[in-house]
């Protein structure tokens, strides 16, 4: 099953049991005033409809992708996202939609749901074109476009067409990784405050911090107007022969699920291949990811703190 983690989101492929959420979003008329045409009238209707999402699952090739999007820490069923892959001579283009439960809409989410399903598009699915349009009328559809870095291609009988190709995604996304302990203050605030680390409400001692570490790396990216960013960063401290202890790990929201944590953790790990131990204190949230990097849970251990901190 194909699943996707955001901050406060996850995407996964639907399941039978979406009914009760998949009808409330497809009967409602407000939510498919846009789009009338996928509608469904009755619960036989939505039943049919999510059974078609379900089987597309399974299909091989698989053209149809469209998932179920819930709140990552209560499960609630908030809406579906998704797309058809399309062939066009030598290239796959991803034609793309959305849609969220009326209490849901306003908060970002489908905004952050496509950002999180784009690289996916391009990197796992062999997308070369993100293609999504909207009824000129519909703002909110034309600002997650905007948001999620989609060009406006044509106004064609009242619709608008954006597209993002996947040179473009490539050069908006480009990350560059650096070996420097020396940062900005303002840089490593905007960064651990993304991610609500409360570290971040001490940018001078972060950047003393930084220079202090036994290891740092730091990845980079570009800002809309083409500015340098700080984007991740890991930091490690270490007794010179034995163990190392990764400190900070941490990736804006933004460019999340990019790899950029996994190279991150890569290029700490090749730095002390030959030390006896590695030594990391996980958010449980973030277990499945550090074991995917090689990190053992240790079974008959527990961090303890001291701290004046409070994430």
């Amino acid at each position: 099953m194909i699943q996707i983690s955001t901050q406060r989101l996850s995407i996964r492929d639907p399941l039978p049991a979406d009914l009760p959420g998949w009808h409330r979003l497809f009967s409602n008329t407000q939510n498919m005033r846009f789009v009338e045409q996928l509608q469904c009238h009755s619960l036989d209707e939505s039943r049919a409809s999510l059974q078609r999402a379900v089987d597309a699952v399974r299909s091989r090739p698989r053209v149809e992708y469209f998932f179920a999007v819930e709140l990552a820490q209560s499960g609630e069923f908030i809406g579906s996202i998704g797309f058809t892959a399309v062939p066009a001579g030598d290239d796959l283009l991803g034609g793309s939609g959305w849609f969220l439960l009326p209490e849901h809409q306003g908060k970002g989410y489908a905004a952050e749901s496509f950002a999180a399903l784009i690289p996916h598009m391009f990197r796992d699915w062999r997308i070369t074109r993100v293609d999504a349009g909207c009824n000129a009328d519909n703002e909110a559809s034309r600002r997650v476009m905007q948001k999620c870095g989609m060009s406006f291609v044509k106004r064609q009988e009242g619709r608008l067409q954006y597209q993002l190709t996947k040179e473009d995604w490539e050069a908006k996304n480009m990350i560059t990784y650096r070996g420097t302990h020396d940062f900005i203050p303002q840089e490593l605030q905007e960064l651990f405050l993304s991610v609500e680390w409360s570290s971040g409400h001490y940018p001078e001692k972060l950047a003393a911090a930084m220079r202090n570490f036994g290891t740092v790396y730091s990845a980079w990216g570009t800002d809309a107007v083409g500015n340098e960013r700080l984007v991740g960063l890991i930091s490690a401290m270490d007794d010179g022969v034995m163990t190392a202890y990764v400190h900070y790990l941490l990736v804006h929201p933004e460019y999340q699920h990019q790899g950029i944590g996994r190279r991150l953790v890569e290029m700490t790990r090749e730095n002390y291949r030959d030390y006896l131990r590695v030594v990391v204190v996980a958010y449980n949230a973030e277990l499945d990811f550090y074991e995917s990097c090689g990190f053992k849970k240790a079974e008959d251990a527990s961090p303890m703190f001291i701290t004046s901190l409070w994430t």
